[in-house]
Parts: structure tokens; sequence; C-alpha cells
């Protein structure tokens, strides 16, 4: 699975995506909790 990633510039695009995605609804519900 690594490799197949790393060897698609679009499959690596959407995995950053998909990632900064995640972080920022968990960097949301935190700030929503913590107020």
């Amino acid at each position: 699975m690594t490799t197949s990633v790393a060897s698609s510039p679009h499959m690596r695009i959407g995995y950053l995506i998909s990632t900064f995605v995640d972080k920022a609804a968990f960097a949301a519900l935190t700030c929503i909790f913590a107020i």
C-alpha cells in the first residue's frame, strides 16, 4: 500500500488532503469541547 501511494502522485495528494481534513476536524472538535 505504501509503495502504491508513493508511486502515484494523485493518491499522495488525496492522502495529504484527507490527513489535513482529519486534523482540521479534530482541531475543530477540540475547540468546541474546550469552550
